[in-house]
């Protein structure tokens, strides 16, 4: 009786090969998700850097506001004066109150700071310069 031990080898050479390829991909993965949550949640309060618009006029409807908050890292929201916030997240109805008495208003969370802005001509500028 022969053995062909080529059959065997070349069948190991693929599976290692499968093997590495899930390890590798599985730890691509891990890693994206590790860092995406890091940097978008802030580790004492829960609260993602963030940007509440409350009251959508002028500017506030940009689309370079969007691209800036993407760019930076900030979870960006918009909400009508009047709209119901009931089933919107925590930090949304925590950020929304701190900004309510100041509509319309953007409001900024970033490392345990908050900070509301009015709604300006130069919000973009205004932004870019503290953030």
């Amino acid at each position: 009786m022969v053995l062909d031990i080529t059959k065997d080898v070349a069948k190991n050479k693929s599976n290692n090969s499968l093997l590495i390829f899930v390890v590798a991909v599985s730890l691509i993965y891990v890693l994206t998700t590790y860092r995406t949550k890091e940097k978008r949640n802030d580790k004492a309060t829960g609260i993602p850097n963030a940007v509440v618009i409350l009251g959508t006029e002028g500017i506030a409807n940009s689309t370079l506001i969007d691209e800036w908050a993407d760019e930076n890292g900030y979870e960006l929201r918009r909400y009508d004066t009047d709209a119901d916030l009931t089933l919107a997240e925590d930090w949304v109805k925590m950020l929304s109150d701190k900004g309510k008495d100041h509509v319309p208003c953007v409001v900024v969370c970033t490392d345990e700071r908050v900070e509301v802005l009015p709604i300006t001509d130069n919000l973009l500028d205004a932004l870019k310069q503290r953030w």
